[in-house]
């Protein structure tokens, strides 16, 4: 399996804004939301032969290093499992949020089966 599908459940909560300064600061939870998820896009995947989905929750610190990492909802599989946590940690240090920003994160890391292909 490659472990290339992330969902995020990042939970964002973020009210409609009337003043432009509350709106500028969704803009910098966004951008850091996203680059977040960038980082975690752009990490290896290992091959496992199984389909599963282990959901790890995650605290980046002030500085954007990795506080806390877990298993929160097991795929059933150590193995499946410790790989999510891994391309988590190793795509730490993430940016540092803004000032107000959720800094306690979840995402679903989903494994699926390689597929194989022939090439020409």
């Amino acid at each position: 399996m490659f472990l290339r599908s992330l969902t995020c459940a990042l939970g964002l909560a973020l009210g409609l804004s009337v003043d432009s300064a509350a709106s500028s600061q969704e803009d910098e939870f966004s951008a850091f939301y996203q680059e977040v998820m960038v980082a975690l896009s752009n990490q290896p995947r290992p091959a496992f032969p199984v389909e599963s989905e282990a959901l790890i929750a995650f605290t980046v610190a002030d500085d954007g290093t990795l506080e806390t990492a877990e298993v929160v909802q097991s795929s059933g599989s150590a193995p499946i499992d410790a790989a999510a946590l891994l391309i988590v940690e190793n795509a730490a240090p993430f940016p540092a949020p803004p000032e107000g920003a959720k800094r306690r994160l979840s995402v679903t890391i989903q494994s699926t089966r390689p597929t194989l292909s022939f090439a020409n």
